[in-house]
């Protein structure tokens, strides 16, 4: 993974021969800066890189759909930048299983209590997790 440094030194070095990934860098940068003041006025960190890469690919999809033209090619530059750095995501299969032994390890567990399924699988699988693909896993197994 990209480290904040590498961000901040590619955002300066890339903006005349790769402005698509300078434009990114820079937004994720801005992103990170944000949520550290946002979550208790901290520092950024590295831990701070993956989520913001997700949530970012999150929206630079929905903008590639909404818009045409020069800046639909220019969001659409950016996610490409985005998917280089994006972790593999939980497959189903995956969250299936995880799914399983939580409720397995829960005898009794009720649909009422999908809160606790989907803290546990957001634990063990972090960023990775697709939280739509998630909660339809779980609510079938209901």
């Amino acid at each position: 993974m990209i480290t904040l440094k590498e961000l901040q030194t590619g955002k300066i070095k890339l903006r005349l021969t790769d402005p698509a990934r300078s434009t990114t860098y820079g937004e994720i940068l801005n992103d990170i800066k944000i949520r550290a003041k946002v979550e208790g006025n901290r520092e950024p960190s590295e831990a701070d890189i993956q989520p913001a890469f997700v949530r970012m690919n999150k929206t630079l999809s929905e903008a590639v759909k909404q818009v045409e033209g020069k800046l639909q090619e220019e969001y659409q530059a950016q996610l490409e930048v985005v998917q280089e750095f994006l972790p593999q995501m939980a497959t189903e299969e995956e969250v299936t299983k995880k799914v399983d032994g939580i409720i397995a390890a829960h005898p009794g567990i009720t649909v009422k209590q999908m809160g606790l399924v989907m803290k546990e699988l957001k634990e063990t699988f972090g960023a990775t997790l697709d939280g739509r693909m998630a909660s339809t896993i779980v609510k079938s197994k209901f």
